[in-house]
């Protein structure tokens, strides 16, 4: 990934302003983690700000997680009629983790489990057919090889193997 001057200058300037005074002929990084934390939340805004651009040479990260979106809002707003799906901006009160500032999350309940994902309240009304819930359910755990082990069930389901 290749930074832009301003990115740079803004890094070195961080990383200067972490350092402690100059001490017999170099530099020493402080005990103070508060300084070298300064360095790291620059240097990850500046990566999570381009990370939507990276690309394959066919898609970037932005277009593959519109598609995502997209195709989430379509089986969502489906699911929406039998009562299968559900978008909420709290997580369940009983689970562990708060919900991420400025996201939201959506699931829907296939015959082969929950399927969930987080959103920025920005897309909130892409999710419009779906009903809001006061909090999700909660988490039955199911990580991301969870839920695409019961997204391709249910799909060799649909096929009939």
């Amino acid at each position: 990934m290749k930074l832009s001057p301003e990115e740079r200058s803004e890094i070195l300037l961080a990383e200067a302003g972490s350092r402690s005074m100059f001490d017999q002929n170099r530099f020493r990084y402080p005990q103070e983690p508060e300084r070298i934390q300064a360095i790291v939340d620059t240097v990850e805004r500046i990566m999570m700000s381009k990370m939507d651009d990276v690309s394959d040479g066919y898609h970037t990260f932005g277009e593959l997680y519109d598609h995502r979106r997209a195709l989430t809002a379509v089986l969502a707003a489906a699911a929406a009629d039998a009562g299968d799906s559900w978008r909420s901006k709290v997580h369940h009160p009983d689970d562990d983790e708060p919900m991420f500032d400025g996201h939201f999350v959506v699931g829907i309940e296939l015959p082969t489990g929950t399927i969930r994902y987080h959103y920025g309240l920005s897309h909130w009304d892409d999710f419009a057919a779906v009903p809001e819930l006061e909090h999700a359910p909660r988490w039955d755990g199911a990580g991301p090889a969870e839920t695409l082990a019961r997204c391709f069930e249910l799909a060799r389901e649909v096929a009939g193997r």
